[in-house]
C-alpha cells in the first residue's frame, strides 16, 4: 500500500468520518488525513500495520481537536481505553457510533512503528506519553528551559537577609496564639519569592493570589534602596488587564492603615496586555 492510499482510504471523506465521530472538525479530519499519508510502511512487514495506522488516524484526529480546545498537547492516558467520538440524541437513539481508542502500551507500539520521537523531525511528536505538535513541543521545551535557567536562588548577604525578614515580618504580622501552629502560605509565599529570578504564586479563585502578590510588591519596593525597580502588571487580554487593575487597586485600598502610605502610593495600578507590554510589530511575528 503507497503512502497516500494510507491516509486517504481511512474514510472516503468528512462527511464519512463525521458521521461516525462525533465533535470533530474538517481541520481534524484532513489534519489526520495529511499526517498518516505521510506514514511510511516500515521495511519489515507488520501483519496489523494497516490496523495501526486506522487507530493512529482516529488519535490524531483528536490531537487536532485537543489544540483546538487549547491544550498545548493530546496526553493520551485521556483517551486510551475510551470510546472517542461516540454520542446519543436527546431520544437516546446512537448518532455516532465513535472509536475505541487502545491500551496506553498498544498506542505506545503503534507511534514507535512510524518514527514520532522528540529526535525524529516528524511533524508529530510522541514525548512522555503525549502526542504534540512540534511546533509547540518545541515551544514548550524552549519556555522550560527558560523557567530553568531562571530557577536560581539569588545570593544574599546577612545584612540583606535580615531587611527582608524585617520587610515580611512588617507585612504579616504575628499571628494569634490560636493560629500560631498553622502555615502562613502567603507570607511564606512572598518570603520565597523575593531572593527568586522567576517565581510563580497560583491558587484558585478567591485564594488570595491578588493580596499576596501585592505584599509581595510592597516588600520588594520597600527593599529597593536606589529605585531601580521595575514593575509590569499584565493580562492575556484587554478585559482580564481591566480586571486586574481593578484588583489592585480594591486590595491596596483594603491595605491602607496597614502599609505605608508612600509605599502604596507607589505601587502601579496601570495594567497592559502581554501583546502591548512586549510592542507588537504590525505585520511581523516580532516584538519590540
Amino acid at each position: 500500500m503507497n503512502n497516500k492510499s494510507i491516509g486517504a482510504s481511512i474514510y472516503s471523506s468528512f462527511n464519512q468520518a463525521q458521521k461516525n465521530i462525533a465533535e470533530i472538525m474538517p481541520i481534524d479530519y484532513f489534519f489526520a488525513k495529511e499526517v498518516c499519508s505521510a506514514i511510511e510502511s516500515p521495511d519489515q512487514k507488520i501483519s496489523n500495520f494497516y490496523d495501526q495506522v486506522y487507530a493512529l488516524f482516529h488519535v490524531f484526529m483528536f490531537l487536532s481537536k485537543s489544540l483546538r480546545d487549547g491544550h498545548t498537547c493530546l496526553p493520551l492516558n485521556r483517551i486510551a481505553n475510551q470510546t472517542i467520538g461516540f454520542h446519543r440524541d436527546e431520544q437516546g437513539s446512537v448518532t455516532h457510533q465513535g472509536f475505541t481508542i487502545p491500551n496506553i502500551e498498544v498506542i505506545n507500539n503503534y507511534l514507535k512503528n512510524i518514527n514520532v520521537t522528540a529526535k525524529d523531525n516528524a511533524l508529530i511528536v510522541y514525548h512522555q506519553q503525549a502526542l504534540y505538535l512540534r511546533r509547540y513541543f518545541e515551544f514548550e521545551r524552549e519556555l522550560s528551559g527558560y523557567i530553568s535557567d531562571k530557577l536560581t536562588t539569588v545570593e544574599l548577604t546577612i545584612s540583606e537577609q535580615q531587611m527582608i525578614k524585617a520587610s515580611v515580618t512588617l507585612l504579616f504580622p504575628q499571628q494569634i496564639a490560636d493560629e500560631a501552629d498553622e502555615v502562613d502560605w502567603q507570607k511564606l509565599a512572598v518570603a520565597n519569592a523575593i531572593n527568586k529570578n522567576f517565581s510563580i504564586i497560583a491558587g484558585g479563585p478567591g485564594t488570595g493570589k491578588t493580596y499576596t502578590v501585592i505584599k509581595l510588591i510592597a516588600a520588594l519596593l520597600m527593599l529597593d534602596d536606589d529605585n531601580s525597580l521595575r514593575i509590569a502588571l499584565v493580562a492575556p487580554t484587554g478585559k482580564a488587564a481591566m480586571r486586574l487593575s481593578e484588583s489592585i487597586v480594591n486590595a491596596i485600598t483594603g491595605f491602607r492603615g496597614q502599609i505605608s502610605e508612600q509605599i502604596l502610593d507607589t505601587i502601579p495600578t496601570e495594567t497592559h496586555t502581554i501583546h502591548r507590554l512586549l510592542g507588537v510589530i504590525p505585520n511581523t511575528p516580532n516584538f519590540r
